[in-house]
């Protein structure tokens, strides 16, 4: 698929994680997240990103393990070729701990994703 401007469509899958189930005012809700990584994607329609209407919320998940369901549900999507970019609010949303800057690589080799955005 192509835009009207002749470039191809990316499809955009967003992640977000929350460790704690706080209330919807934090910083860190899955919402607020969401809604900054859409503010990106469409800040980058002129691309040719277009946000998946999937979700992929890791709710009450810790950041220290990999193996978190919907991030699972997110790599296996790219693997199939229904996601070209993983957008996600900030780097602590997927991974913490002493290996932090290790997993961001090992999850876009994982996804096979062309690319892999902080907002």
């Amino acid at each position: 698929m192509f835009t009207s401007r002749g470039r191809p469509v990316r499809r955009c899958g967003i992640y977000t994680r929350q460790s704690v189930a706080r209330g919807e005012q934090d910083l860190t809700s899955c919402d607020v997240q969401c809604e900054r990584c859409e503010n990106y994607e469409r800040s980058m329609q002129y691309e040719g990103s277009v946000a998946l209407d999937e979700r992929f919320d890791d709710l009450g998940v810790s950041g220290g393990s990999l193996e978190r369901p919907v991030l699972r549900r997110l790599l296996s999507w790219c693997v199939e070729g229904r996601i070209d970019i993983i957008v996600v609010a900030s780097l602590d949303r997927l991974a913490t701990g002493k290996r932090r800057r290790r997993r961001p690589l090992a999850i876009e080799r994982a996804a096979r994703a062309s690319e892999l955005c902080f907002y």
